[in-house]
């Protein structure tokens, strides 16, 4: 399904967590404060509407998404500021949903209640592996349980799930990305994916690791072979892998110290 997104980043936002890869503040921009949310919102609706009198009618829908940090991990109050300024264009037929990304062991019945009423559809998140020895190394500071109990509770309450993960972390094997296939396919079923490599940038953990030669990146040939594994069982079993890579943009290549840095790995991956 093509969808029209409108971004709200909220870098490092609600992150209980400094995952050792993560520097969100170097690679995106912060547009984060609840108040900005109509105008960053107005602007994109008005680029479609001066060109196409509505929404591009190429797609079948229409989100506000909320990208970046933790969301539902953020302090109640301030996380329905943001859902209230996105809803009033949901409210008013401009929009026909949102969503979100976060962390799985911020997800409570309490929480999806919330996130029900202001018509949140999809639901994103980020688990980067499904193995505990692999988590703790990333700092990620939940397991592999967690994953499992908010996907549970997600699909309990019909929300649609996107689950990212990573390839090329410190200390994967072969055999970790079996597992994360397994689990994937067998246990989380989610809606949709998102594959993206591990890359060394400045300002992490990871990167002192790298200086210190503690951490060696995945070449590209590893990367691209690691990718396509998930990507052709996801394909098999009809889960849809929505993006393979980071979004390319000057900041983020401004900012990359090392690693698999390959702007067109999706096409790469999806060669037969």
């Amino acid at each position: 399904m093509k969808r029209f997104i409108i971004p709200i980043f909220i870098s490092n936002k609600g992150c209980k967590h400094r995952c050792i890869f993560c520097n969100q503040f170097n690679i995106s921009s912060d547009l984060s404060h609840p108040e900005k949310v109509k105008n960053i919102v107005k602007d994109y609706l008005k680029t479609q509407y001066e060109k196409y009198g509505s929404i591009n009618p190429k797609y079948e829908k229409s989100q506000i998404s909320f990208y970046g940090g933790s969301f539902t991990c953020l302090e109640k109050d301030l996380m329905v500021k943001y859902l209230s300024e996105a809803f009033k264009f949901v409210n008013n037929n401009l929009i026909d949903s949102l969503r979100l990304s976060t962390r799985p062991d911020c997800i409570n019945g309490d929480t999806v209640e919330i996130l029900k009423n202001y018509k949140v559809e999809t639901v994103e998140i980020g688990a980067q592996t499904f193995n505990d020895r692999l988590l703790k190394i990333l700092n990620r500071g939940h397991t592999v349980q967690d994953i499992l109990n908010s996907v549970k509770i997600l699909k309990q309450h019909l929300f649609e799930i996107g689950i990212q993960v990573m390839v090329g972390l410190p200390e994967e094997t072969e055999e970790n990305i079996s597992e994360l296939i397994d689990i994937l396919i067998n246990q989380i079923k989610p809606d949709f994916i998102r594959i993206y490599p591990l890359l060394v940038v400045k300002g992490t953990i990871l990167e002192k690791f790298y200086i210190n030669k503690k951490f060696q990146p995945l070449s590209t040939e590893k990367t691209i072979k690691r990718c396509k594994k998930i990507f052709q069982n996801c394909l098999k079993n009809d889960i849809e892998v929505i993006r393979i890579g980071l979004q390319d943009n000057e900041l983020l290549k401004s900012n990359i110290i090392a690693g698999p840095y390959i702007p067109n790995i999706g096409e790469l991956v999806r060669k037969n």
